[in-house]
């Protein structure tokens, strides 16, 4: 039982500490303008890698979706 409450608490800390350290970055300067320019371009590119991933596992899911669905009919 002991071990249980370890598996409970450890993710509860570790997501208070990231949100901690989120809040933290965020109250950081942003640096200069080129860096600001940089960030931002990074983020464009950021942004539009995860949407096209998204879109192909979203493909995928549902290719598998059918496949499954076919064979358990079976």
């Amino acid at each position: 039982m002991n071990g249980l409450w370890v598996l409970l608490i450890v993710p509860v800390l570790a997501l208070i500490l990231a949100r901690m350290n989120f809040k933290r970055v965020l109250k950081m300067p942003e640096g200069t303008k080129e860096m600001q320019e940089v960030a931002k371009a990074i983020r464009i590119g950021a942004n539009t890698f995860i949407n096209h991933e998204y879109k192909m596992i979203a493909i995928y899911v549902v290719l598998i979706g059918i496949i499954l669905s076919v064979i358990i009919d079976w």
